[in-house]
């Protein structure tokens, strides 16, 4: 996808007045995009207390998704500026992740490494379950580089 198409998701997910469910599909859609923009926008979405649910939830598990494609997982003091609804999916999709790649037993104390996190199998695992159990995706997850 361009940066034009990018940055016009991003608008719409920034903008209150737009329709709310072109806005949850704008905030499903920006985790595959690879985009810093992306990713601040989802934080600015998904940190503001008057976002409606279900883009709150969207934009957090986005964040979650980009935070295993990327090997880099939100900082504690990020992690807890995302309002309740957000951080419940961010850390529904992120655990689900490191469960799913490295669970108990696996010779590294159930904690995800990066290599773990960056397999495309296990990507496609996280993104099968997650689909199946909270809602559809609208493409597999990606590992951004």
């Amino acid at each position: 996808m361009d940066a034009e198409h990018v940055q016009g998701l991003i608008e719409v997910l920034l903008n209150p007045s737009a329709d709310i469910g072109i806005r949850d599909d704008a905030a499903m859609d920006l985790y595959a995009m690879c985009d810093p923009g992306a990713r601040a926008a989802l934080f600015t979405v998904a940190s503001e207390a008057s976002t409606p649910y279900i883009v709150l939830a969207s934009a957090g598990e986005s964040l979650g998704q980009i935070a295993v494609a990327t090997g880099r997982p939100l900082s504690e003091s990020e992690r807890a500026q995302l309002a309740p609804d957000a951080r419940r999916e961010y850390d529904i999709f992120h655990e689900t992740a490191r469960a799913t790649v490295a669970p108990d037993g696996a010779g590294n104390n159930g904690k995800a490494t990066k290599s773990d996190v960056a397999t495309p199998s296990a990507l496609a695992q996280v993104s099968a379950r997650t689909s199946r159990e909270w809602h559809q995706l609208s493409g597999p997850v990606r590992t951004c580089r």
